[in-house]
């Protein structure tokens, strides 16, 4: 006999840091409440406030309050591993979702006292969004998880009157990061960690394809291609300073998302104007004049709005914009890893031409829910063909929504992670 499920469950959605903001764990938090469920939000660490005594009194709390699970999306929670350790906190099935490369954070703590312990306590359940990094995780920490998507609330997310006189516009919402914030980046790595940025950054502008290979597997063998002498330098700085490592690994993330955009911006111009949608909240991503001068010429115009003032909410609005949303993966989705976007604009019912990744596959049909293509020659005549064809477009708009709707809102993941934390 099936166990009947709770009405209302208590849950406890763990930041690790005070006034940090993970916005997949706050979507999560929303749909634990619209389930009907209670979810307490705390920090792990507060400003100025001994951790031992934050650690103590959120202890206290769970003895008294016996949540029925703990959320977290971050590594840096796990940079207290003692807390996790504590008989209260053992008792507590918990959720520790991965929405990105695990490599940069992992690498950073791996050897500080306790973290891979922790990531390996019974009680803990990774959730991992990429293929690639679950065998990572799993073959070079010996870290078990479970596959997760993201997802879309389709409440904040839905379908809404297109823009009118916009039928030609192919749209990408997304940002690039400033050429003059990567190039800072860059100074200020040690000398041969320097060379080999800009050896990567030449190369990624050579490869074919998409989008100039991966960029970490190129750094690789730049590495390994470099005179014995500075070989040996670099291993002494991994040794020495990884830290100075994990930063030209960011570097290469960046280098690599801005050119897999750029390729795929540059190539959409020869079919269509272009609707660049981004906002520059960081104060390191490129804004209209950079992202101009990143993408000259062209037969057709670039249209650039800021988005800033959105912020992360309301979205909705902006996939209404256009005929076409346009999407290209960042490096670190290595065999998925699928991005907000993907469905974000299935959950407004707008079409979408994405690149493939084999578990983007899996979640959506090639052909009838959404569009794809592999090289860039099947790119500008994929877009051509949906730019000149509505019926097409609304068709694919259509049933990429009603996918969206029967399998990757918010409340699919909760009824996925809650039975796999064994409750229900």
């Amino acid at each position: 006999m099936t166990a009947q499920k709770p009405e209302k469950l208590r849950f406890l959605s763990l930041q690790p840091l005070e006034g940090l903001r993970h916005l997949a764990l706050e979507q999560w938090n929303t749909a634990l409440r619209k389930a009907g469920h209670e979810v307490e939000e705390r920090a792990l660490r507060h400003p100025n406030v001994p951790p031992e005594e934050t650690e103590a009194a959120l202890a206290a709390w769970i003895a008294r309050h016996r949540p029925a699970a703990l959320f977290t999306a971050s590594a840096l929670s796990f940079t207290r591993p003692g807390f996790f350790s504590r008989p209260e906190i053992r008792e507590v099935p918990t959720a520790a979702f991965w929405f990105d490369d695990p490599y940069r954070p992992v690498q950073r703590w791996a050897g500080s006292p306790g973290f891979l312990d922790a990531l390996r306590l019974p009680q803990v359940r990774h959730f991992v969004w990429d293929g690639y990094w679950r065998a990572w995780l799993a073959d070079r920490h010996g870290v078990p998880s479970l596959p997760v998507h993201l997802a879309a609330d389709p409440e904040e997310f839905h379908p809404l009157p297109p823009h009118p006189g916009e039928e030609n516009l192919a749209v990408f919402i997304g940002t690039l990061a400033d050429p003059l914030h990567l190039a800072g980046l860059e100074r200020r790595l040690p000398p041969v960690l320097s060379k080999l940025a800009r050896q990567l950054r030449a190369a990624l502008a050579e490869a074919p394809g998409l989008g100039g290979g991966n960029p970490f597997s190129l750094l690789e063998q730049l590495a390994a291609a470099l005179p014995e002498r500075l070989r040996a330098e670099a291993a002494g700085l991994e040794a020495r300073d990884p830290d100075a490592v994990l930063r030209l690994r960011g570097l290469a993330w960046m280098l690599g998302k801005n050119e897999v955009r750029l390729r795929m911006l540059r190539a959409a111009r020869q079919v269509a104007p272009v609707l660049l949608l981004c906002g520059n909240v960081e104060n390191t991503q490129a804004d209209e004049a950079a992202l101009r001068s990143l993408l000259p010429g062209g037969p057709h115009p670039l249209h650039v709005e800021d988005t800033a003032a959105w912020n992360g909410r309301g979205l909705a609005p902006l996939y209404a914009r256009g005929a076409v949303h346009l999407q290209a993966t960042d490096p670190q989705s290595v065999d998925g890893g699928i991005p907000f976007r993907v469905f974000q604009t299935t959950a407004c019912a707008r079409p979408l031409l994405t690149d493939v990744k084999p578990e983007l596959l899996e979640c959506f049909a090639e052909g009838t829910e959404i569009a794809c293509y592999r090289s860039p020659e099947e790119f500008q005549a994929r877009l051509a063909r949906l730019l000149a064809a509505p019926r097409e477009r609304e068709t694919l708009a259509r049933a990429g929504h009603a996918r969206f709707r029967a399998a990757h809102t918010w409340n699919h993941r909760v009824e996925q992670v809650l039975p796999a934390l064994g409750i229900f």
